[in-house]
């Protein structure tokens, strides 16, 4: 399965990929949601994590845009931040996010919070 992450700390970008990719998922890393966007409709990715504090076009942004376009509206979307008074889970949710996961974050826990949701959202 296909996952990218959107990050823009490298060292949490290197970090998720090399947990994502021991459990097996095809990761896909981007430091911007504009790079993200280029990048979606090529490689077509059936997970997306995004952190919501990005510069330029934020994560809700991205979320929001990715919701209302037919080509990517049914990739399973999962926000992740360190600000949870900035972004809360409901707007996160309303913007059309599957989950919203507050960091810090253990490695484990993310990977079973992701598998959780893809086992959800596919059967």
């Amino acid at each position: 399965m296909r996952l990218m992450v959107i990050e823009d700390e490298p060292i949490h970008l290197k970090l998720a990929k090399i947990v994502f990719s021991t459990e097996g998922y095809d990761v896909i890393g981007v430091e911007t949601a504009e790079k993200a966007l280029e990048i979606i409709k090529e490689n077509k990715p059936e997970i997306i994590l995004v952190d919501l504090e990005l510069p330029g076009m934020n994560g809700v942004e991205l979320i929001s845009q990715l919701k209302q376009d037919p080509v990517t509206n049914q990739i399973i979307l999962m926000a992740v931040t360190a600000y949870p008074n900035k972004w809360s889970k409901r707007e996160v949710i309303k913007a059309g996010c599957d989950l919203c996961i507050i960091k810090p974050i253990s490695t484990r826990t993310i990977t079973k919070e992701v598998a959780r949701v893809i086992s959800k959202k596919t059967s």
